[in-house]
Order: C-alpha cells, then structure tokens, then sequence
C-alpha cells in the first residue's frame, strides 16, 4: 500500500510539474502577444498620423494643378482673342508654355514619388 501511496504521489508531483511548464509556456505567450498588440496599436497610430498628413497635400496638389490649368486655359483665350501687340502675345504665349511645363513637371513627380499600393 505504501507503494502505491507513493507512485500516485509521485505522479500528482509529475502532474504538477507539467501544468507549471505548461504555465509558463502559456504566460510567455501572452506577454508576446501583449508586445505585438502594443506593436501594432502604435503602427495604427503612425498610420492614422502619416493619412491626416498625405490628406491636405493631396488637396493642395489638387488645387495647384486646377489652378494651372485655369490659368493655361485664360492665357490661351486671351491669345485667341486679339487686340494686343505682338510682343504681348509672344510674352503671354511664353508664360503659358512654361505653366504646362511645370505642371507636367508636377504631375510627374508627384507620379515618380508615390508609392505603390499595397500588393501592386
């Protein structure tokens, strides 16, 4: 009897040993699951930051590039029109032609520097 008082005793023991290694285990992956959550709590912070940060230069691009184009269009029509000297409309010609230059030249950059999507 005394045998078997001590093999059960011995497997209780073994038991417990078992659920303790199991419960470290188990409290070292939740602190690394805790580490991750922090992780990608701050990366959705940055993320929220850097889009509150692209929205206004997006509009501005926007509006930049309207805004050239409006000026384009009131070059060309004041050309179209007549009723100037030539040097006025070889100057007003010249202005034009760089505005579409430099809104090309925006346009491209803003192309060459954005970055792909995601899985693109």
């Amino acid at each position: 009897m005394k045998r078997r008082k001590v093999s059960r005793l011995h497997r209780i023991e073994s038991i417990v040993i078992l659920c303790a290694n199991r419960s470290r285990r188990i409290d070292k992956v939740l602190a690394q699951l805790t580490r991750i959550e922090r992780k990608v709590k701050a990366m959705a912070g940055e993320i929220e930051r850097l889009e509150a940060a692209v929205g206004p230069q997006v509009t501005a691009d926007v509006s930049i590039m309207s805004l050239v184009t409006q000026i384009v269009q009131l070059l060309k029509d004041a050309l179209a029109s007549g009723g100037t000297t030539v040097e006025i409309l070889a100057r007003v010609a010249a202005v034009a032609d760089m505005l579409e230059k430099n809104a090309a030249t925006v346009a491209a950059f803003t192309l060459a520097n954005t970055p792909a999507a995601p899985g693109a």
